[in-house]
């Protein structure tokens, strides 16, 4: 949490006590005061509040009593909201970095198992290259049996139900992310409408001080130019947050084409490995031993298969962690803007 600072009131307050004592008042002795505070910002406060001594009107002691007390309680409330602001910002980037970071390492892990996958699938595919040879090597002494053909289609018909399983998940992910990034948007323009509504709120109370006492005009100036400066602040962590999440968007998308990439080549695949099982049941024999033996490696890559499909789930599965991480710093930016409205 940032540190507040000595404030113009501090310094008034200070200044009177030391001149109350018989003293005139001097950056050391306000600073030794104080007890905190640096010379250089302790000076021009200090120069600051003799100017406007010296330009006070000869007016009955209460009536001044009663103004400075009202101005210095119109002061430190301005400041006291005004390093709340900055504290509410300060928090809010931290956990926003944070919570990127967290998001980011998220689709680094995910990537690494995309490209595990791939490698899975290229072993499959000099698998059932091989397979392809062998029964090449047996279209002589093959010949058609209708019990082989059956099964040869059944584990055909199984993997096209795999593959369509699969590219059934990678469209519902790609609508999930959609959904997610409009879903931000949203929320994120409300942000926007609540911030301005409270800045909107803090002018509205400088223009009130303003017709309230005509002797505040310059400290309420300068209280609207803080909280320009505010707004300004809070334009460019706003920037910083949407270009955060645009390169998040752009890793997502990257993560979404290589997906596409290799649902695309796991179909042709499966064409080609459809094609060639085809004229193999056309050449396919007596030969009992060797056809077994062929049957036995295609229930292995069967097997394999199925193993990669576990990992895929377990992959959708991560994905869905990571919005449960996402929903989660909505959840708490949204937070972190109503508490200074509550």
């Amino acid at each position: 949490m940032a540190r507040n600072g000595v404030t113009y009131n501090d310094i008034a307050q200070a200044a009177q006590a030391i001149q109350a004592q018989g003293h005139s008042p001097t950056v050391d002795r306000v600073r030794e005061h104080l007890g905190t505070g640096s010379k250089s910002t302790i000076a021009p406060l200090l120069k600051r509040w003799r100017s406007e001594q010296q330009q006070q009107p000869e007016l009955p002691t209460d009536l001044l009593d009663s103004v400075r007390n009202l101005h210095q309680q119109l002061q430190r409330l301005a400041d006291e909201r005004i390093a709340q602001i900055q504290d509410d910002f300060e928090q809010l980037s931290e956990a926003q970095q944070q919570q990127i970071s967290d998001a980011l390492a998220e689709i680094q892990d995910l990537e690494k198992k995309e490209q595990s996958q791939r490698e899975r699938l290229e072993q499959q595919q000099r698998t059932i290259e091989s397979l392809e040879q062998q029964l090449q090597q047996l279209r002589v002494s093959s010949s058609k049996t209708a019990e082989q053909r059956d099964q040869a289609h059944l584990q055909i018909a199984e993997l096209k139900q795999q593959a369509g399983d699969q590219k059934q998940e990678n469209k519902d992910l790609r609508e999930h992310f959609e959904h997610y990034q409009q879903r931000s948007m949203e929320e994120r323009q409300q942000q926007r409408e609540q911030a301005q509504s409270e800045l909107q709120t803090l002018r509205l109370q400088l223009q009130q001080q303003q017709q309230h006492s005509s002797q505040l005009t310059h400290e309420n100036g300068q209280l609207r130019q803080r909280v320009e400066d505010l707004l300004e602040h809070q334009q460019q962590a706003e920037a910083a947050w949407q270009q955060q999440r645009t390169d998040l968007g752009s890793q997502l998308a990257s993560a979404q084409s290589a997906l596409q990439l290799s649902e695309q080549q796991h179909q042709q695949r499966w064409q080609q490995a459809q094609s060639q099982i085809q004229i193999a049941e056309q050449q396919c024999g007596d030969a009992t031993k060797s056809q077994e033996q062929t049957l036995s490696q295609l229930h292995s890559a069967r097997s394999e298969l199925q193993a990669i499909t576990q990992e895929k789930q377990h992959w959708l599965q991560q994905n869905a962690v990571l919005e449960g991480r996402c929903q989660q710093l909505q959840t708490l930016l949204e937070r972190k803007w109503e508490a200074p409205s509550d």
